[in-house]
């Protein structure tokens, strides 16, 4: 038979073909990046910063039997015992203070030994060190409240309640010295009367003019 002839300009048609492409394979999630922990500060700050215990943590407590009559005996302050190691090392897991800061910080007591504290978690708090208003002003506030409530010139509950609210408003009250207002108990002062703070003691100290006519400090009271 006859060979079939192909029209003139015809092409045949191409053998279809089949490309396979590669199928990309899943990439697995970037895991994202972990979020730098924010520092959470436990305390109360008043407005110039200072700080003031958590009242959920440190409320403040007293011993029961402590009155007024009590907490002014002369032997009072000798026979309170200081807060245990351990009630230490609660007081700054409580607050979630680092060990490696804990020097930065000194456990105080929120109401004082001076007032009745005790060593209760309700009453034991880690006060910062390096504050404007810091430990030594507390000390200060605490033992011229102190001085008002064994005078009578101020409640002992209402003392409390000062020092438990914010002691800081409290030292303006009572203290008032600017941090930076501090002498050395062996110098002299000029003014007759003016309080400032010792650096060396967390006392007060007055201005007196001795015998001799000279005026020296001498601590307050």
């Amino acid at each position: 038979c006859a060979e079939p002839v192909e029209a003139a300009g015809v092409q045949p048609s191409p053998t279809p073909s089949i490309t396979v492409l590669a199928v990309p394979q899943p990439t697995a999630p970037t895991a994202a990046a972990p979020r730098a922990a924010e520092v959470v500060d436990p305390f109360r700050r008043t407005a110039d910063g200072t700080a003031l215990p958590d009242p959920a943590l440190t409320p403040g407590a007293a011993f029961p039997d402590a009155d007024q009559a009590v907490v002014c005996a002369p032997a009072y302050l000798r026979s309170t015992s200081k807060p245990r190691k351990s009630d230490k090392a609660d007081a700054y897991q409580r607050y979630a203070i680092p060990p490696e800061d804990e020097n930065d910080h000194v456990v105080d007591r929120l109401v004082p030994v001076g007032l009745g504290g005790d060593n209760s978690a309700a009453n034991l708090w880690p006060q910062p060190r390096t504050d404007r208003y810091g430990a030594q002003q507390k000390d200060l506030l605490e033992e011229r409240l102190r001085e008002l409530v064994c005078s009578g010139a101020l409640p002992l509950e209402g003392a409390r309640q000062e020092i438990t609210t914010d002691w800081r408003a409290a030292y303006d009250r009572h203290v008032g010295l600017d941090p930076a207002s501090v002498v050395t108990i062996d110098g002299g002062c000029a003014l007759p009367g003016e309080v400032r703070q010792a650096t060396d003691k967390e006392v007060l100290l007055t201005c007196t003019a001795t015998d001799g006519g000279r005026a020296t400090w001498q601590r307050r009271g």
